[in-house]
Formats: C-alpha cells, structure tokens, sequence
C-alpha cells in the first residue's frame, strides 16, 4: 500500500517534528494526523494508559477512534 503524503511527510521529519505531530493530533482529534506517525510495519503496538497492549494498524486506528468519540484531548506535553 503506498504512503500517504502525510505518512511520508511523518517519516521525512525528525523525531521532534513527528513527536509534535502526533501531540497536535491529538489535541485535534485527528485520527488520519495521528495515524500517519505510525510504522508501517505489521507489528506495531501501542498501549494507552492504563489500558491494555493494542497490535496492529486497524486495532490502534480504532482504539484512538474510540477515545475521539469523546473530543479532542486537551494535553501539553512537558519536558523531564
């Protein structure tokens, strides 16, 4: 499946730039935004918290889809 210019634009940038980018996706419920930070590989996971492992691209479009049913997430990401 070819790249999305978002997806390529995502790999393009440095991991600042693609950390920026999925907070802002999040801040903006973008789930297509959101997704295009994500490897293509199959095995990909993700695990929100205090939630259980989610595997694969469809499971983690969908967990997010799920979370943005309730809006945007108002988060400011802070150094350590």
């Amino acid at each position: 499946m070819p790249r999305s210019k978002a997806q390529a634009a995502a790999l393009l940038a440095t991991p600042d730039d693609v950390e920026a980018q999925f907070y802002e996706a999040l801040q903006q419920a973008d789930l297509n935004k959101l997704m295009a930070v994500w490897s293509d590989d199959d095995d990909i996971a993700c695990v929100h918290p205090g939630g259980p492992r989610v595997m694969g691209h469809a499971d983690i479009r969908a967990s997010f889809e799920a979370i943005f049913v309730n809006g945007a997430i108002p988060l400011q990401p802070q150094g350590v």
